[in-house]
């Protein structure tokens, strides 16, 4: 057996009344792909980030190389080999490929740019790493500056490369390309650490397998010793998922289409001829950010319509339009068909369009009030009086949302600041469904409305926006997970550069179809069927 390149034993953690790790224990040996699978919360990137010295233990045993250190930064730890890779690659955009990865370690001041040149080529192919070293880092795709970054790393000597959750922005193809590469640097040698919240990233690179819950390592197996269903109660506590969502949200493939196939489509391959028309976009373009151009979308009445596309695609910028952040230079939206132009944000508000915000702490809560004045928010002039302040009806309204959506907070009273991330969306959600049953046909803009959360908190999430579109509402999802729109959704629409290239019908969804719209791959018809999914 290789020996051991990093090892932490008996590791814990705490952030105040937070235990992130208890009793931790993680081996990680050169030559392998050593996947750490969890759901998230599970303590997953606390013990990377203890190894990767960007916290230090409150108490636990660190070994590198067979020799007890304590990192006191990522300095510290890289100088030892061990580095953290960033998810978003920490690149300077306007440099290419090569000078980007010996910028700061060129190794002496009488060597030429070709001879820089040379060492880099050297390096990739060393190492398996297929990428233009000459095109400029911002016209190279996220999965490619994801390769470029592990090559910096290599050029500063790393020997153990740790890498949190870096499918989460790729597509499919992208992805392949990446667990390619990482089998390359296996063969020669790199201790490879994948943090992944993903079944079938897991089993389909993953050499050993640590499942981590509740801040600890609860099985350490190789490839092969578990199924599919022993991995799933490793990870989740349970011996089943209830729902097609979750098994979505952790990447289980064969349960997944079993639950897919069984769950109720809310959405738009189903209509009926009395469906009302909730929101429609219209030939919509804008001149602010990265431009809109021609976007045209129609929700009706128990739709739910995701809006899948790489990061920066224009997903943010057609929010705020909608939201009449950023004014439209053309076309026309739509409520219920009541033209919208030249309204308020608060007027559409009270119109019937509900957003749930990419970042819930900023845009979505008052970090300094209590439970219940937050989940009034968007409902004042119903729930107070003229008169007086009367939060009676708040209280109560808020005591149900706590109950239906198992939130974990002590009262009404309690500070919103106090909760988790998982809680505090899912207050949003119950805001929104309070707000949503006073319009006949409410209209939901939903951007990253999982992101971060476990399998429970996930499930509660969608089962609240589908409450929306079953009253007679409509729901536009945007995500960066394939899996769980693939789900949830009846049809999903692909950005790429501020366009809609392609909308797939749920018959045919393909993670690889619409993997090719992401990267801006047109095809003039949808693509079906799973050709490389396995």
């Amino acid at each position: 057996m290789a020996p051991v390149a990093v090892l932490l034993q008996g590791v814990s953690k705490r952030f105040g009344e937070t235990v992130a790790l208890a009793d931790a224990h993680l081996e990680i040996r050169p030559g392998e792909i050593h996947v750490l699978l969890g759901e998230n919360g599970a303590g997953k990137s606390s013990l990377i980030s203890v190894a990767a010295g960007l916290y230090h233990p409150d108490s636990g045993h660190l070994e590198i190389s067979g020799k007890a250190v304590v990192l006191r930064s990522p300095a510290d730890a890289l100088a030892l080999g061990v580095v953290l890779v960033p998810q978003h690659p920490e690149l300077i955009p306007n440099l290419t490929c090569w000078e980007n990865v010996i910028l700061g370690s060129e190794g002496g001041r009488l060597l030429s740019r070709t001879s820089l040149r040379k060492r880099v080529a050297a390096l990739a192919s060393t190492n398996g790493i297929d990428v233009n070293l000459d095109a400029v880092v911002n016209r190279i795709s996220a999965g490619e500056q994801l390769k470029v970054e592990l090559l910096k790393m290599l050029h500063r000597n790393a020997t153990a490369l740790i890498l949190d959750e870096p499918t989460t922005f790729l597509t499919p193809q992208e992805s392949d390309a990446l667990f390619a590469t990482l089998d390359n640097l296996k063969r020669n040698g790199i201790a490879v650490v994948l943090v992944t919240h993903k079944l079938r990233d897991a089993v389909r690179v993953g050499d050993t397998l640590s499942v981590m819950r509740n801040g600890s390592v609860v099985a350490t197996l190789k490839r092969g010793e578990a199924g599919e269903s022993d991995l799933v109660r490793l990870v989740t506590g349970s011996d089943t998922l209830k729902s097609a969502v979750e098994s979505a949200a952790i990447g289980a493939d064969s349960i997944q289409g079993d639950a897919r196939s069984a769950a109720t489509p809310s959405i738009s391959e189903d209509r009926s001829e009395e469906a009302t028309e909730v929101l429609s976009i219209e030939h919509i373009s804008t001149e602010t950010g990265l431009r809109l151009r021609d976007i045209t979308l129609k929700l009706n009445s128990g739709d739910i319509h995701g809006l899948a596309g790489i990061a920066g695609s224009g997903q943010r910028e057609l929010a705020e339009t909608l939201l009449g952040i950023i004014p439209e230079s053309e076309g026309t939206i739509r409520i219920c068909n009541e033209v919208i132009a030249g309204w308020s944000v608060s007027r559409r508000r009270e119109a019937g369009l509900g957003v749930i915000p990419e970042d819930r702490i900023r845009d979505a809560i008052l970090p300094g009030a209590s439970l219940w004045e937050n989940f009034a928010l968007g409902s004042q002039d119903r729930l107070f009086g003229r008169l007086r302040l009367d939060s009676s009806a708040a209280h109560t309204l808020t005591s149900q949302g706590i109950e239906r959506f198992d939130i974990k907070a002590p009262s009404p009273d309690a500070s919103i600041s106090k909760l988790s991330g998982g809680n505090i969306q899912k207050v949003i959600v119950a805001r929104l469904l309070n707000q949503a049953a006073n319009h006949a046909h409410f209209a939901l803009i939903a951007l990253y409305p999982t992101r971060g959360l476990d399998v429970a908190s996930t499930a509660r999430v969608w089962e609240g926006m589908r409450k929306i579109a079953d009253s007679g509402g409509a729901v536009l999802v945007v995500s960066e997970d394939l899996d769980e729109l693939m789900a949830m959704c009846g049809s999903i629409s692909v950005l790429h550069h501020g366009s809609i290239v392609h909308t797939f019908l749920r018959p045919e969804f393909s993670r690889y179809g619409i993997g090719e719209a992401m990267l801006g791959k047109l095809r003039s018809e949808p693509v079906g069927g799973e050709q490389h999914d396995g």
